[in-house]
């Protein structure tokens, strides 16, 4: 009996000390499903306020995926697909934080933040050959904007305006002769006060000509002014539209035709205005230096502003040196640069034989394409 149970014992410790080996049969556990992994997080995106802006992610996982975006942390209503696109955009939501939640069955993962950037003002210059072959017709086309503005720039009409007796006249004409040292014809207007304050005048050229040594102006049509930020009559802003005809010589330099368009000034002093000038679709500013000969227009410098037809917002845009010869259809020397709100440019390179360079540089990044 005792030898039976140390046999029993002895055997009972061998199998102990093999199962601790490993040498004894086990049963292993299969691993369970794993939670979603993404391949690709959502990326930050840049948009003009008004527009919508798209985050997407990439996962993958066991069996169904769903889908849950966050704002700040917060879930938002209704976004559980693989992508999400916001309500139309303003400066407010610039700096958002979006994320999104992965769930299958084993469990979730949420993404890495993707931050929302809203700007005020869109990007108006795009690197391809389309927007750099209308860059080049708009800086054409501004030449003959420029042209109208230093003819507008010629026209009196601040001088005039700054000399009414302000407030104090209702109506009244002024004699043409006395805007240059000849001429002939008359300028009536009629003014809106506030009290003592001008708010408003209307006027009608009436066959109105008159010259200098430097030029002869004859123009036909009606004209307006409206006041803002007037102080007294030598410290006062305006805004002044016409619509008429004209005729227009200086020097070997003579045009005419519909006169539509309008200024912004500001009368500074007696003899100090200032006035940017709007043709179409251009906004130039005073001072541009402008001559004619023959068909050729030279833009020494003038700054403007204006679209380009394939890219949206506005750009500036610097004239130097450029040389149109409106035979030809193209310029034949000179510069002009684009730039827009966003830090972007485009330098526009006129090479004499019909063709330009443009080249383009956005983010650091430059491209250069021929135009011709």
């Amino acid at each position: 009996m005792k030898a039976r149970n140390w046999k029993w014992l002895a055997t009972a410790a061998v199998a102990l000390v093999l199962g601790a080996c490993g040498s004894g049969s086990s049963t292993n556990t299969p691993p369970g499903p794993a939670v979603p992994t993404i391949t690709q997080q959502p990326a930050n995106n840049s948009v003009v306020a008004g527009q919508t802006a798209t985050f997407s992610v990439t996962a993958t996982g066991t069996g169904s995926l769903t889908y849950q975006w966050n704002l700040n942390g917060t879930a938002i209503s209704g976004a559980t697909s693989a992508s999400y696109t916001t309500p139309a955009t303003t400066t407010t939501n610039s700096g958002e934080s979006f994320t999104v939640t992965v769930t299958d069955s084993a469990g979730s993962t949420t993404s890495s933040p993707a931050t929302l950037t809203v700007t005020t003002s869109a990007a108006a210059i795009a690197a391809n050959s389309t927007w750099a072959t209308n860059a080049v017709a708009a800086a054409n086309t501004g030449v003959s904007s420029i042209v109208q503005s230093n003819a507008a720039g010629s026209l009196p009409i601040a001088s005039t305006i700054a000399n009414l007796p302000l407030g104090t006249t209702i109506g009244g004409t002024i004699q043409c002769s006395t805007l240059g040292t000849s001429g002939s014809g008359s300028l009536t207007y009629s003014e809106t006060v506030n009290g003592t304050t001008p708010v408003s005048v209307s006027w009608t050229y009436n066959n109105c000509m008159w010259s200098t040594s430097s030029y002869s102006y004859s123009v036909n049509g009606t004209g307006s002014v409206t006041y803002t930020s007037y102080t007294s009559s030598t410290n006062f802003s305006f805004t002044d539209s016409w619509n008429a005809t004209y005729s227009f010589t200086s020097n070997s330099y003579t045009t005419g035709g519909s006169f539509k368009g309008s200024a912004t000034c500001t009368v500074s002093g007696a003899a100090a205005i200032s006035c940017s000038y709007n043709f179409g679709n251009y906004s130039i500013n005073s001072g541009a230096v402008v001559t004619t000969s023959g068909s050729v227009t030279t833009v020494s410098s003038a700054k403007a502003t204006t679209t380009v037809t394939s890219g949206s917002g506005s750009v500036t845009v610097t004239y130097s040196g450029w040389v149109y010869d409106a035979s030809l259809g193209y310029a034949t020397s000179g510069t002009v640069t684009m730039t827009d709100t966003n830090g972007d440019s485009a330098t526009i390179t006129a090479n004499g034989n019909g063709t330009y360079t443009v080249t383009v540089t956005i983010g650091g990044s430059t491209t250069s394409y021929t135009v011709s």
